[in-house]
């Protein structure tokens, strides 16, 4: 291309510079669409993680329930604490670590699950999760039980 005048020269150098870039608004548009899609993804996500804790409660639950029963087949009696199922208690007949169990079992928000007997109960032991929820305040019904 030839110039004929030294303005017409930076001027074309501008135009070709202007094309190569973003405008500022252009930027702000692409930072806002982000924002959208980055806020609606922290307003579903939550959702998403409280189904898989509780899933993951109510499978460990069902897991330690059947190890229970396999070490209530083993020595003739409920075990006293969730411990007894991977540790021995010293009881004829443990044959465990029940279950693959290393330690004491938790539920999907990692907190520990909670066991006791219940000799007068309708079942004979309480095996449950507090959930997402502060701990001991928490209502028998907002509960995760096995049960």
């Amino acid at each position: 291309m030839v110039h004929n005048t030294y303005y017409d020269a930076i001027h074309d150098n501008k135009l070709r510079h202007a094309k190569e870039a973003f405008t500022l608004v252009e930027i702000m548009i692409a930072l806002f669409i982000i924002g959208i899609v980055v806020g609606g993804a922290f307003v579903v996500i939550p959702g998403y993680l409280e189904r898989a804790y509780l899933s993951a409660t109510k499978t460990t639950l069902k897991n330690v329930q059947t190890s229970i029963l396999m070490y209530k087949q083993d020595t003739g009696k409920y075990p006293e604490s969730l411990a007894d199922l991977y540790k021995s208690p010293g009881i004829e007949g443990w044959r465990g670590p029940y279950g693959g169990l290393k330690n004491w079992p938790e539920d999907g928000w990692g907190k520990r699950l909670v066991y006791h007997l219940t000799p007068d109960g309708q079942n004979p032991y309480e095996l449950y999760s507090y959930g997402g929820t502060a701990g001991r305040q928490t209502p028998k019904e907002k509960r995760v039980s096995a049960w």
